[in-house]
């Protein structure tokens, strides 16, 4: 599966436009979508540079986002321990 056919499968799941995916949003449920699009790319093989390029992020953004979010677009917090986001309109 290419980049942006994920992105466009995300976005239709979560019922929003691709182009939020890909902007500049910094809200949590933008921030967890992409966190799920950036580890499934990378479970496809994908390296940070070209999951950057998919996303248009810098390559060492997507490395802080592989390292501060679970698969599950959760917030990693600490020693192990994780921060979920329901998605519920609360703001982490």
């Amino acid at each position: 599966m290419t980049g942006f056919r994920l992105i466009l499968k995300e976005a239709e799941a979560n019922r929003i436009h691709f182009r939020e995916i890909l902007g500049d949003g910094r809200e949590g449920r933008l921030v967890a979508i992409r966190a799920r699009v950036a580890h499934r790319l990378r479970q496809h093989g994908y390296s940070t540079t070209r999951i950057g390029r998919v996303l248009h992020r810098d390559h060492t953004s997507t490395v802080h986002l592989l390292q501060t979010r679970t698969p599950e677009g959760d917030l990693r917090f600490g020693r192990g321990s994780v921060i979920r986001n329901e998605h519920k309109g609360i703001r982490i």
